[in-house]
C-alpha cells in the first residue's frame, strides 16, 4: 500500500511523459521543468472495524528533462518533497510521514533510480517504523538491479500498515 504517494508519483510520471512530448530541439541545450504541488487526505489502510490510517499531506514534486544536442530527452528526474501526518482512526495516533528523494530516469538505459528517503513513517517515542531509504534501481521490467539501504516499500517487504501503526 503506497497510499497517496502512489497516485502523486503516477503524476509525477504522466508529467514527466508530457515534458517529453514536449521536447524539442529548439530547446536542447535547456532542460526543461515543471512543478507539480498536490494536497489531500489519502486512506492509506482500512484496518477493518470502522478504524482506517488517513495520510493528510502536502508533496511537491520538481520534474525535469534533459536532452541531447539534437533535442531527444535522454534523462529526467524528479525531486520531491513528501510531508504528512497518518492518523489511525481508531486510536487517534499520529505518525509524521516524510520523504525527500531524488528519482532518476535514465532513457538510454531504461532504468529508474530512486536515492534518498522514499519512505519514512515515525512512531512518537519509538523513531522509524517503516522505511525506505538509500537507493534502489529498477530496470525496464521493474526487476531490482541495485540496492543500497533498507527498503521495505521499493523492495516489497512492506509490513503491514494496520499492525505496525496501532
Amino acid at each position: 500500500m503506497l497510499g497517496p504517494r502512489r497516485f502523486g508519483r503516477l503524476l509525477a510520471l504522466l508529467a514527466f511523459g508530457s515534458i517529453l512530448a514536449l521536447a524539442s530541439p529548439a530547446v536542447a541545450d535547456r532542460p526543461q521543468t515543471i512543478v507539480n504541488v498536490q494536497t489531500g487526505t489519502d486512506v492509506v489502510a482500512d484496518c477493518g472495524g470502522g478504524v482506517q490510517l488517513t495520510d493528510t499531506f502536502t508533496q511537491v514534486d520538481t520534474i525535469t528533462v534533459f536532452s541531447d544536442a539534437a533535442g531527444n530527452p535522454i534523462r529526467g528526474q524528479d525531486v520531491g518533497h513528501f510531508d504528512g501526518v497518518i492518523t489511525n482512526t481508531g486510536s487517534g495516533n499520529t505518525y509524521r510521514d516524510t520523504a525527500d528523494a531524488l528519482v532518476v530516469f535514465d532513457l538510454a538505459e531504461e532504468t529508474v533510480t530512486v536515492h534518498g528517503k522514499f519512505f519514512a513513517i515515525v512512531a512518537p517515542g519509538v523513531g522509524i517504523v517503516i522505511q525506505d531509504t538509500g537507493t534502489i534501481s529498477f530496470d525496464a521490467e521493474g526487476n531490482i538491479i541495485f540496492q543500497a539501504g533498507p527498503h521495505q516499500v521499493l523492495g516489497g517487504t512492506t509490513p503491514d500498515f494496520c499492525s505496525v501503526l496501532v
